[in-house]
């Protein structure tokens, strides 16, 4: 018996085909989406448990902040310690070292990763409000100890931005410990006579675009020391309260979510 099978044209194979790739042009960014999302997700739990480590540390501490980093001054030996050193006891997390008698938690790997994060090898992806957690003891002001910072000095917890995810700096290894609050940094108004001159929608400005990859953005303050928008144009933010979100590009306001009143720019 003769069969009356027959293939499939070369048309209706280049419209399958056709089918296909409108199929994957569709679904593969949303995959992508899904990812980064999944990501983002990851990035918030990290800095969520960061800030938890933190505030254990408030608690019992007299609800008095870290420094952001101190050296021990000579004639002891010149060791520089850093706030992911006073939360390790609470977190026990991140890649640590020790140096002779000398104990470090590095703000690297484990929690202090960001998935998302472009360079997998540079500490402290997150940082800490820089007013909040000052520098305390180095030689560049003379190893003088400046006061740490009470809980009690927050205006408004659940508005101020105590810890957020920031870009890359230009070092391949470190990264700054915090993030700068300065009002230059920040806006195009400044201040007079210790106060802002009106808390207008400002928000951040072109730094927060800067160039990653460029070599030569040691500029002060660099990428390193701002926040970065790299999940969908969010950047994750713990808030002096505990409590943590996703803030859209655009939407972090200096004079809400940054001023701590009383406090002014040490440079």
């Amino acid at each position: 018996m003769r069969s009356n099978k027959q293939g499939f044209t070369l048309i209706e194979l280049l419209v399958v085909i056709a089918i296909i790739a409108i199929l994957a042009a569709i679904l593969f960014p949303v995959f992508a989406q899904a990812r980064e999302k999944a990501r983002q997700t990851t990035c918030l739990s990290n800095s969520k448990q960061l800030a938890l480590g933190l505030y254990m540390y408030l608690q019992d501490y007299d609800e008095t902040y870290p420094m952001g980093q101190y050296q021990t001054s000579p004639p002891a030996k010149k060791v520089q310690y850093s706030w992911s050193d006073e939360i390790y006891p609470y977190v026990k997390n991140g890649n640590t070292n020790t140096d002779g008698d000398d104990f470090h938690a590095n703000g690297k790997d484990g929690l202090y990763r960001c998935p998302s994060f472009p360079n997998q090898t540079q500490t402290f992806n997150y940082g800490v409000h820089y007013y909040l957690c000052p520098d305390g003891t180095f030689e560049w002001n003379n190893w003088t100890q400046p006061k740490t910072v009470s809980m009690a000095a927050v205006d408004a917890p659940a508005e101020k931005a105590f810890l957020f995810e920031k870009g890359v700096a230009p070092a391949p290894a470190w990264s700054w410990v915090a993030f700068v609050p300065f009002e230059w940094a920040w806006t195009d108004y400044v201040m007079e006579n210790g106060q802002p001159t009106h808390d207008g929608l400002h928000y951040e400005v072109t730094k927060f675009n800067c160039d990653e990859k460029d070599p030569n953005n040691y500029a002060w303050p660099g990428c390193g020391t701002m926040p970065r928008f790299r999940h969908s144009e969010n950047c994750n933010v713990v808030f002096a309260d505990g409590h943590a979100k996703a803030m859209p590009k655009g939407r972090m306001n200096w004079y809400k979510n940054l001023y701590i009143p009383g406090m002014t720019d040490p440079y």
